[in-house]
């Protein structure tokens, strides 16, 4: 659970919720109608009208937050969140539950990788996570009204750390911006997708890099790679590293359900090595299995030569992504080496779906996984 941190000796080496400043328009629309939550990531109209804003200066700490209408954010053409990709976020879910509670999940998890991501950036990681944790409560109450009310819906509020320096020199950034904005969102999976082993030999991360941080720049690896995979009339690109093992399904993190020749199932995903995101919801999954223990889940890595031979000898039965809103989608083929291997299609969404829905009802209720934010308006 959150908790209180100590008092600051220097006066802004954080922010604090108590000095928000409201400049923010009373009664604008909310995006709470069903028909206008986005899916699975892709904005329409949803987005929440209230944002915070709040600034930070090497010679005077951090100023007093905003709460604003959402809109443009007023940065120069100089900076370093521009031009040398000194930029980073992380998704808060808040969700509505039977009893009306918006509740948030797992918010300390994602503050904890925001600040790890804060830092790899070399940008402010040092703030009280309490009074981050504050803001995030002060939005939600602000845009309770756009907490959507379907079953696998929720507001995602996205915080964002940017280099806001002055000055083109390429080096650490001595003013950066803090933004949170949110958007409902729908929790439901995909359909099935057509994947491809590797894509021109092209690698989302390695070792060293900053792959397994949550940082603006890792995306472009996957997105261009997706892009040449398209061309072939493939949805996504499971990525290799090192040692021809697989790596990452897109941007997201990867599980092999794998049926034993006695009939028995196991999970397998990659390890986190330091080129894999920590992802939340691979997280969670591996702390369901081992809460229920029906199903062993090994981390280990697989060689593209071990998943080749278990696709011909039909072992596998789900390819999963386990994406960034909690979301879970299936592979429907998958192409290894020219060959292309098409999953039985009657176990789509068999085990994706049963954690899934347990994701959903931690997310919602759980007293450890979720906490509560404010009580939903009407």
């Amino acid at each position: 659970m959150l908790r209180r941190c100590r008092a600051y000796s220097v006066p802004h080496a954080t922010f604090f919720a108590k000095n928000i400043v409201d400049k923010s328009t009373p009664g604008l629309a909310h995006a709470a109608a069903v028909d206008k939550v986005f899916h699975h990531g892709q904005s329409k109209d949803g987005t929440a009208p209230y944002m915070i804003e709040v600034d930070y200066d090497k010679s005077t700490g951090w100023g007093k937050p905003v709460l604003r209408d959402f809109g443009t954010l007023s940065v120069g053409p100089q900076i370093g969140g521009l031009h040398y990709g000194l930029s980073c976020f992380e998704d808060f879910n808040v969700l509505r539950n039977a009893k009306g509670r918006c509740r948030m999940f797992r918010p300390d998890y994602h503050m904890d990788r925001f600040q790890k991501s804060c830092e790899r950036m070399a940008l402010d990681s040092t703030f009280d996570k309490s009074e981050f944790f504050d803001l995030l409560t002060a939005l939600v109450k602000a845009n309770a009204k756009s907490i959507p009310i379907g079953e696998r819906e929720s507001l995602r509020l996205r915080a964002t750390m940017i280099g806001n320096n002055k000055s083109l020199s390429a080096g650490a950034a001595d003013e950066f911006k803090l933004y949170i904005a949110g958007a409902a969102v729908d929790w439901t999976p995909p359909v099935p997708f057509k994947a491809v082993v590797g894509s021109l030999n092209l690698r989302r991360t390695w070792k060293g890099s900053t792959g397994d941080h949550n940082v603006s720049s890792n995306f472009i690896n996957h997105i261009y790679a997706e892009s040449l995979a398209e061309t072939k009339g493939y949805d996504t690109v499971l990525f290799i590293s090192d040692g021809e093992r697989i790596n990452s399904l897109g941007g997201s993190n990867v599980i092999v359900v794998i049926v034993g020749e006695d009939g028995k199932r196991r999970l397998v995903t990659p390890p986190l090595d330091g080129t894999i995101i920590a992802g939340t919801t691979r997280d969670s999954v591996m702390k369901i299995l081992a809460d229920y223990g029906k199903l062993p889940m090994e981390e280990r890595h697989v060689t593209v030569d071990e998943l080749q031979k278990l696709l011909e000898e039909g072992h596998v039965e789900e390819i999963i992504a386990c994406g960034g809103d909690h979301v879970l989608s299936n592979v429907t083929s998958i192409a290894v080496r020219g060959k292309e291997y098409n999953l039985p299609e009657k176990m789509f969404f068999h085990i994706s779906e049963t954690f899934h829905k347990q994701l959903l009802k931690y997310a919602k209720d759980h007293p450890e996984w979720s906490v509560e934010m404010c009580k939903a308006e009407a």
